[in-house]
């Protein structure tokens, strides 16, 4: 896990849940996406970051999603660096074995969209060059959840996930 200090140095975190944070093709589920490793310049100015596209197949969310442990009734933050490829908005999931939610971001304008529940909370979009933005929410598990699953969705617009799609973006950096 990556995040920026007070200077606005990117720096490695020693704390992340989740394996292989950088890495889409090695331990996530993918949803009727395809991921193509390392195909463009990352925010660390390494070739490391990944293409998500969707594979066209109608019937659910487009997507990358990996399943952790997690407590119940905690707040874990879901961030990732994402930048618009022929997709211009990205759907962060937090699903938590009781509810999912939805935030969007506009990756485009570089702002926040709609929040789907009360599990997520302080979502915020900050650019970090490039055409990179780090999109983050908060997500609050309910009583009795296990698990919390971070997944990365294609949108077409605020508040729709895209469905049918052959669309992409870029992500690194979970």
């Amino acid at each position: 896990a990556t995040y920026y200090d007070k200077d606005g140095v990117l720096r490695k975190s020693s704390y992340n849940i989740i394996p292989y944070s950088e890495e889409f093709d090695n331990g996530w589920t993918t949803q009727r996406t395809v991921v193509s490793a390392n195909q463009i310049t990352s925010p660390d100015g390494t070739a490391t970051a990944d293409k998500i596209t969707g594979d066209g197949t109608a019937g659910g969310a487009m997507s990358v999603h990996r399943v952790v442990s997690a407590t119940a009734s905690t707040s874990y933050n879901i961030s990732v660096y994402a930048k618009a490829g022929t997709a211009g908005w990205l759907a962060i999931e937090g699903y938590d074995g009781v509810n999912n939610y939805q935030v969007y971001f506009d990756l485009v304008n570089g702002v926040p969209g709609s929040i789907s529940g009360p599990g997520m909370t302080d979502n915020d979009i900050q650019p970090v060059g490039d055409g990179w933005y780090r999109c983050s929410v908060t997500r609050t598990t309910n009583a009795g959840a296990t698990i919390i699953r971070p997944q990365f969705t294609l949108a077409t617009a605020n508040n729709t996930i895209s469905v049918e799609d052959t669309k992409d973006f870029y992500l690194w950096g979970a």
